[in-house]
């Protein structure tokens, strides 16, 4: 937001900081997906192993949550504070269909990623409008 607010060049940054927020979020998936007991077993001892079979795919969830997240905050730093209109229908749409679909742990993981996927590919097709349309100079300050 500094950069942005001071009218140097940011859109370098957010690239690296975007490039390294979807490397950890990829090395997180990988990580759920090839060892969800390991994972069980060193944050709850292994209390919780039928939950296992759920962490791959609720994993995917929690990466669609990441990326939102770090996208709406981005776009707050510049100053596009309309993102809720992406978040606030992705969270209707993520009530109505846990409710219509909530017989099992997996319709409603699956409701999840779905509302938020959708959520994912508007915040991006903003941030993308977003950075289309910001007037910054040569990149002055390239980090």
């Amino acid at each position: 937001s500094h950069l942005y607010a001071s009218g140097l060049y940011f859109k370098g940054r957010f690239v690296k900081f975007l490039l390294l927020q979807l490397l950890l979020i990829g090395g997180g998936l990988a990580c759920f997906a090839f060892f969800p007991q390991v994972i069980n077993s060193i944050i709850f001892g292994g209390k919780f192993s039928p939950s296992v079979a759920y962490l791959p795919l609720f994993s995917v969830f929690v990466a669609l949550y990441i990326l939102i997240t770090f996208l709406s905050m981005f776009l707050l730093a510049i100053n596009r504070t309309r993102a809720f209109l992406v978040i606030i229908p992705a969270c209707m749409l993520q009530y109505a269909l846990i409710t219509l679909f909530h017989t099992t742990i997996y319709s409603i993981v699956k409701a999840n990623i779905l509302s938020a996927g959708i959520a994912c590919l508007f915040i991006i097709m903003y941030v993308v409008k977003a950075l289309g349309h910001t007037s910054t100079s040569l990149p002055i300050n390239k980090w």
